[in-house]
């Protein structure tokens, strides 16, 4: 069979089947569409979160020892427990490649 009678074959039972053509084509714009949505949305969602963070104005992240008391969440206070040690900030530094520089501090309240 050639190419010509391929082709003149898949046009003939197009037109014949007028309804189902329409009905798959459509379901395949939908497919396409869907997909280019949801990969859109998914880049997005990407380049607000770097947004987000390049708004915090440096590329510093803090770890602090404990763990959140009461029901203070994330942004609550902070636990009292002192668990880190200059130690584990040396392991950082050394284990952590994409880390560029380790800076240990010591911070506490007192009343004056």
């Amino acid at each position: 069979m050639k190419l010509w009678d391929c082709f003149a074959t898949a046009l003939r039972t197009l037109s014949s089947n007028k309804l189902r053509s329409a009905l798959t084509m459509l379901g395949i714009l939908i497919g396409v569409a869907a997909v280019i949505s949801v990969i859109s949305l998914g880049r997005a969602q990407q380049v607000q979160q770097r947004e987000a963070f390049a708004s915090l104005g440096s590329n510093l992240i803090y770890v602090m020892p404990g763990a959140p008391s009461g029901m203070g969440g994330m942004g609550g206070t902070m636990g009292t427990a002192v668990t880190l040690t200059l130690e584990d900030a040396e392991a950082i530094a050394r284990n952590a490649p994409s880390v560029a520089a380790v800076a240990p501090v010591v911070q506490t309240t007192a009343h004056i």
